[in-house]
């Protein structure tokens, strides 16, 4: 059975070597989409302070169903 309460989910992503600035802008362009997304509290992006290569994605979502309905949506456009 479904978590009735809300949800959070963390996503690390790492870049190749010389790349992570790409990687930056690309992950980037998910943040405004996402925040606007039926459900979605709170979502952003991270770089590691101690490694250039390496970012964070996390969000936090009103439900499992809401978090699910905009991963299908983002899928959907690919």
């Amino acid at each position: 059975m479904p978590n009735p309460g809300p949800v959070s989910h963390l996503a690390f992503a790492r870049a190749r070597t010389g790349c992570s600035a790409h990687l930056g802008v690309r992950l980037s362009r998910l943040i405004e989409p996402t925040l606007k997304a039926p459900g979605c509290l709170h979502f952003a992006l991270q770089q590691s302070m101690c490694d250039p290569d390496l970012w964070l994605v996390s969000g936090l979502w009103s439900s499992e169903q809401a978090m699910n309905r905009s991963e299908e949506r983002r899928v959907g456009k690919e």
